[in-house]
């Protein structure tokens, strides 16, 4: 199944934390929150599911950047590593 998603990143200086939120075609939510930027922790929506999620993001160089998501949809458990490269 194929899906596209908005992906929304902030900062929240008050609370002194890093934030990400999304959306995806399927209907899917995601919102986390991180303390570095680079570790984000919080809950997947998927349906009438919802669980823990966590993704690390790396910067490697100035063309690419690394994404590796854990957690688990609707009890079924994913490792999805992401490469982003710019030429």
């Amino acid at each position: 199944m194929e899906s596209s998603e908005d992906a929304y990143f902030g900062y929240d200086a008050q609370r002194k934390l890093y934030w990400t939120d999304d959306a995806d075609s399927t209907g899917a939510t995601e919102s986390q929150t991180s303390a570095n930027g680079v570790t984000f922790a919080g809950t997947l929506n998927v349906g009438n599911t919802t669980s823990e999620a966590t993704r690390v993001f790396t910067i490697s160089s100035a063309h690419k950047w690394i994404v590796r998501a854990r957690g688990s949809a609707s009890g079924h458990p994913y490792d999805v590593t992401a490469r982003c490269l710019r030429n």
